[in-house]
C-alpha cells in the first residue's frame, strides 16, 4: 500500500468517525419526539397573548385566544390609538400563530429550542424552571401536565 492511500483511507476513516459523533451529538440534544402529545398553556397573565403550544402527532400548533376587554369609554381615535399600539407590540412577539409539521426542538441542559425553518419560520426558546413549568424567551411563563423528560 502506497502512503497516498493510507492517507486516503485514513482521511475517509476519519471523516466516518466525524460524522458518526456529530449525528450522535444532534439526536441526543433532539427531543422533538419526546415532546409528542405535550400541550402547553401560558399561565402568566398577559395583556397580548393567552398561548397554547401543542405538539401532538407531529404537528406543533400555537393558538392565541386573547381573553377579555376594556371597559374603559374611549373616544374612535383612541380606540384606533390603542389598537395600532396593540398590533405592534404583537408583531414583535416571537411566537407566530399557526400549525407547523416541520420543526425541531433540541435541549441543552434546562433551556429547550423550538425551530421552525422557512421564510416564516422562527425560534422560541424555553427554559424549564420546573419539572412542568416553562419560562419563554419573552417572560411568559407556561404549564403543562405532562412530564417533557
Amino acid at each position: 500500500m502506497t502512503k497516498r492511500t493510507t492517507i486516503i483511507l485514513l482521511s475517509g476513516l476519519l471523516v466516518v468517525i466525524v460524522f458518526v459523533i456529530f449525528s450522535a451529538f444532534y439526536k441526543k440534544n433532539d427531543v422533538t419526539s419526546k415532546w409528542n402529545e405535550v400541550v402547553l398553556y401560558q399561565e402568566s397573565s398577559n395583556e397580548l397573548t393567552n398561548y397554547t403550544l401543542s405538539f401532538v402527532g407531529g404537528l406543533l400548533t400555537i393558538k392565541d385566544e386573547v381573553i377579555g376587554g376594556m371597559d374603559v369609554e374611549m373616544s374612535e381615535a383612541e380606540v384606533y390609538e390603542k389598537a395600532e399600539e396593540f398590533k405592534t407590540k404583537k408583531e414583535k412577539l416571537a411566537l407566530k400563530v399557526g400549525e407547523y409539521s416541520d420543526y425541531r426542538i433540541k435541549q441543552n441542559k434546562e433551556l429547550y429550542k423550538i425551530t421552525v425553518p422557512g421564510e416564516k419560520g422562527f425560534t422560541y426558546t424555553l427554559e424549564k424552571v420546573a419539572p412542568r413549568k416553562f419560562m419563554g424567551e419573552d417572560g411568559i411563563g407556561y404549564t403543562t401536565s405532562s412530564f417533557t423528560d
